[in-house]
């Protein structure tokens, strides 16, 4: 059961464009991850809980047909934390890469959508993934997709 929810979210991402033919889509989707898990993310699915981690855009986008998006400033750290803000208050376990975040801070409540802030969100206990950017063929979230898949299927096997 486990895989296959794993599975349906990564089709759900390729659906969405990740892997499309350059076309870059701003986003706001989510990828949960319930297999090859280490640390906290263990732990909050073991106890059957969500725990969602909110990452924005922290690097632009690759051109498209010679054309570069603008990243916006700050990279939509501000309705990442909006929308962190919202699923806290409604009880939603929300992962922060602080201890205690502020709610005039906007990075308090968002991880970066790169290597190093997918892998902090995970270690922090984030089962689930809040894509609040940009994606396209190359973004790194795609690598963790089919690393992910790659070893739910090797587990599965």
């Amino acid at each position: 059961r486990r895989a296959r929810a794993l599975s349906l979210s990564s089709h759900t991402l390729s659906h969405n464009h990740i892997t499309s033919h350059h076309t870059q889509h701003t986003t706001s989707h989510h990828i949960t991850t319930h297999c090859a898990m280490d640390g906290g993310a263990e732990a909050a699915a073991a106890a059957g809980t969500v725990a969602v981690a909110l990452l924005y855009q922290a690097a632009p986008a690759p051109p498209v047909d010679g054309v570069t998006k603008p990243v916006k400033p700050g990279g939509y750290t501000d309705s990442g934390a909006d929308i962190a803000c919202a699923l806290r208050a409604a009880g939603v376990t929300v992962v922060t890469p602080v201890d205690e975040p502020d709610s005039r801070t906007a990075l308090d409540w968002v991880f970066p959508d790169t290597e190093a802030g997918i892998s902090e969100a995970r270690a922090r206990g984030a089962n689930t993934l809040w894509l609040n950017t940009v994606l396209y063929a190359s973004h790194p979230i795609a690598l963790y997709a089919a690393a992910v898949t790659a070893a739910a299927a090797a587990a599965a096997a």
